[in-house]
């Protein structure tokens, strides 16, 4: 599981659905765009929800490991569905990230020392 971070919350969430909002998310932002969607979410009391998330350029999500959460939340037509609008925000002279240029490592942006 995962939890996802943003202004004022957090929700729990399974990981690939995590994985794909936060790409469509930067998707948008790069589009100068906005759009609110729906996933399922693992309220407080342990049952399954619904938190509709609204991401675009402003958007200040952070996504975290939850290992001591088990039964992931898993829905493939979902994150399907993110993935198909991501790359259809994808420039059209260029090509999509990879999976492995999606999300750059800590240890690629260079940090002050303090």
């Amino acid at each position: 599981m995962h939890r996802v971070q943003y202004a004022g919350g957090s929700v729990l969430t399974g990981d690939a659905i995590a994985t794909a909002l936060l790409e469509y998310a930067a998707a948008l932002a790069r589009n100068a765009t906005s759009a609110t969607v729906e996933i399922p979410v693992r309220e407080a009391d342990g049952e399954r929800g619904i938190a509709q998330v609204l991401i675009g350029p402003a958007s200040q999500l952070v996504s975290t490991h939850e290992p001591d959460i088990p039964d992931d939340i898993v829905d493939a037509e979902l994150v399907e569905r993110f993935a198909v609008a991501t790359r259809q925000l994808a420039p059209a002279t260029g090509s999509a990230l990879t999976e492995s240029e999606s999300v750059v490592p800590v240890d690629d942006f260079d940090t002050p020392p303090y």
